[in-house]
């Protein structure tokens, strides 16, 4: 993934060894390496003042970045799997995470605080299978994994 500054002077960079980079576009130089994720940074996005930088990666965690001195000012922590996506929102006030965990969450850039999650529903999500007869624990085990629930210890995925 790449980003550029609002400005137009640099570009923000994402990498598989666990760095963003920031490239001056005029000298092709590498400005700054933001090293502190424990796993691929898999997504950027510049502030529109062009002061933030916001990196989301497979440790599960999004990472806000003071752009001129590349130093972390924040980490964001609330997804349960690897961010694919950030992105602030037109005033700055914001960011957005996309998760492998299925959800997006809004986070205040001031606070750091998670101020809203949103989640699509899965297609077994609360499905009741109590007392479901015919399926193998296997089955029933991908089921629950899908969302489906058991409101009771009672089902053992037996065939009878």
């Amino acid at each position: 993934m790449i980003a550029f500054a609002p400005q137009g002077d640099y570009l923000v960079s994402s990498s598989l060894d666990q760095t963003a980079r920031l490239w001056d576009i005029n000298t092709g130089d590498c400005q700054q390496i933001l090293q502190g994720h424990r796993n691929w940074v898999m997504s950027v996005d510049v502030s529109p003042d062009g002061q933030q930088i916001a990196t989301g990666s497979a440790d599960h965690t999004v990472k806000l970045w003071d752009a001129q001195t590349g130093h972390c000012v924040n980490t964001l922590k609330g997804h349960r799997n690897s961010v694919w996506s950030v992105a602030f929102s037109p005033d700055g006030q914001s960011l957005a995470s996309g998760s492998d965990d299925k959800t997006i969450k809004l986070w205040s850039v001031a606070t750091g605080q998670c101020v809203q999650a949103m989640k699509t529903q899965e297609p077994y999500e609360n499905m009741d299978i109590t007392g479901v007869v015919g399926l193998t624990p296997a089955q029933l085990a991908i089921l629950k994994q899908l969302g489906a629930v058991e409101r009771s210890g009672d089902s053992q995925g037996q065939l009878r």
